[in-house]
């Protein structure tokens, strides 16, 4: 069973983070935050597995936590279920793409002292808490989007449509194995009386025939049309789940200008994608053709960092649009607060 609450943390800040863990488990709640890794397990299998199970995650921005990997691969898994609780320590702006949620400011801020911050955190965190999952079940995680599956392009039959036109198809051979049959042991049994037309001739048998012994034989009237050639059916490519899936499916350029946001450009720069190396499982770095890089975090349709080439460094964020085929945002140079045109857009594979 899962904790109420996963603290992530830079092991530097441990000792401030020893007085966090006192004051919320002094709440009632069970915490989580103990980053030794016991002998023969993983991260994934022990400290992933404990923040899978949480209710809710804080992540304790810091000096040395902003900076650190670990703490930035917590903080975007949290970000993805939607449990992330950021909190301040040090006067510092959160990592490229965590800014967007506000954190709790606790610098300076001591279990011995009254603090309306920290009394605001828990609050918050017992508006959520509170709602206990009943008993043996898992904690509530945010159900991903149904995609509803593309329409089969016209004139080929929906997958059920074909299963069903098989039971069909099927049931009418066997019925014409029976009926072949049939004629088989007709034919080679005892001979049948002679019959007009001819010494030995045999009566089809259609509607109302009589076979040997009197009994009456109906002929199964067969629709020619129920037998069609069956369509395969075409397979439906659906596009990417994620930023990170998109950027490792597609080929992109990027495309850059000197005219700020909201002014006309006056043509773009563009240069191609050459290579994508994901350091860990958010944070990537994308190499261009011209001679530059971007290093950023992803989030579900964002990507966000910094760039360095021959002309200088900045930063950027660009956002995808629904099928990840382009994205649109701004750079801007190190130093400067101007921001300036900058797209995305996938090429012709």
């Amino acid at each position: 069973m899962g904790t109420d609450v996963f603290v992530s943390y830079a092991r530097e800040d441990a000792p401030r983070i020893h007085e966090l863990v006192g004051a919320l488990e002094g709440k009632g709640w069970s915490v989580f935050w103990d980053h030794r890794i016991p002998a023969g397990q993983s991260w994934r299998s022990y400290i992933g597995k404990a923040l899978d199970d949480t209710r809710r995650a804080i992540v304790v921005w810091s000096k040395a936590s902003i900076a650190s990997e670990f703490v930035l691969e917590e903080a975007s898994r949290a970000k993805r279920r939607g449990i992330l609780v950021p909190v301040r320590i040090d006067p510092v702006d959160p990592p490229l793409g965590f800014g967007e949620i506000n954190a709790a400011d606790l610098c300076g801020w001591h279990p011995s002292r009254s603090s309306p911050e920290f009394e605001q955190l828990v609050q918050d965190l017992e508006a959520v808490l509170a709602q206990r999952p009943s008993a043996g079940a898992p904690a509530p995680r945010p159900e991903p989007a149904l995609t509803r599956p593309a329409a089969p392009p016209i004139g080929v039959a929906a997958p059920g449509a074909l299963r069903r036109r098989a039971l069909l198809l099927g049931g009418v051979a066997v019925g014409v194995v029976a009926i072949a049959a049939t004629l088989f042991a007709m034919k080679s049994g005892p001979d049948l009386p002679a019959q007009p037309g001819g010494a030995g001739a045999v009566k089809p048998i259609g509607a109302g025939a009589v076979q040997p012994g009197g009994h009456a034989v109906a002929t199964p009237v067969m629709d020619p049309g129920l037998i069609t050639a069956v369509a395969k059916p075409v397979p439906i490519v659906l596009p990417p789940k994620s930023v990170r899936e998109a950027l490792d499916r597609y080929n992109y350029e990027i495309g850059w200008s000197g005219a700020q946001i909201g002014t006309p450009d006056k043509g773009f720069t563009r240069s191609a994608v050459t290579k994508v190396a994901w350091r860990t499982a958010d944070l990537v770095e994308i190499e261009l053709a011209r001679p530059s890089y971007l290093r950023a975090a992803a989030g579900s349709h964002t990507l966000s960092g910094t760039w360095k080439d021959v002309d200088g460094h900045g930063d950027f964020s660009l956002e995808f649009v629904a099928d990840y085929s382009r994205a649109e945002g701004w750079w801007n140079r190190g130093g400067l607060t101007q921001k300036y045109n900058m797209f995305l857009g996938r090429t012709m594979q």
